[in-house]
């Protein structure tokens, strides 16, 4: 499928909003077909709630990896393990 951008005006709240439905229309999609979300960039916030869907089973372990190393969330707290 490959990359995808959107140029949006801040200020119009409509193509804000319609630029929102379009990504979260992409990245379903690309789930769906066993992709991913991310590209070369890694995860980020913005894409942090499809981890669980893109990683399955595979989220608890990285989430349990994260609270051992990190047991007070101190390193990017909230970030992409909320």
């Amino acid at each position: 499928m490959g990359t995808s951008a959107t140029a949006t005006d801040p200020a119009n709240t409509g193509e804000v909003a319609r630029a929102d439905r379009l990504a979260e229309e992409l990245h379903q999609l690309a789930l769906e077909v066993g992709g991913s979300v991310t590209g070369e960039h890694g995860t980020g916030a913005v894409r942090a709630k499809y981890m669980r869907a893109e990683h399955g089973a595979a989220y608890d372990t990285m989430l349990a990896v994260k609270r051992t190393l990190d047991p007070k969330s101190i390193l990017n707290p909230g970030k992409i393990f909320g």
